[in-house]
């Protein structure tokens, strides 16, 4: 296989971690992801163009469990003629093991 040379490649990985006393049950998160145009700078090189849209993506693991201490790594990777940036919110809704309720994460 080889990578096409005519627009970027890029991969993030993500970690989405229970730093609480608690086990986290069904963690729900919307990721936002923007897409830009790719200016061609220099020879593999690309800057930001205009923004071309947004949208909300969730996690691809949407009844995700952890325990204490315990971490979930996923990886996006943009391969296609725009430029794909994405944030990690700091905020979203889960249930502790045990309760029915669903709370607000900070």
């Amino acid at each position: 296989m080889s990578w096409p040379d005519n627009f970027p490649v890029f991969g993030q990985r993500c970690r989405i971690s229970n730093i609480g006393t608690f086990t986290v049950l069904d963690l729900n998160i919307e990721i936002p992801v923007r897409f830009f145009e790719a200016k061609h700078v220099d020879a593999g090189a690309y800057s930001y163009g205009k923004q071309i849209d947004t949208e909300m993506w969730n996690p691809p693991k949407n009844s995700l469990v952890l325990s204490p201490n315990e971490s979930f790594e996923f990886y996006v990777w943009n391969l296609g003629p725009y430029i794909v940036d994405i944030t990690i919110p700091s905020r979203g809704k889960a249930r502790a093991r045990g309760q029915q309720d669903i709370y607000d994460l900070h």
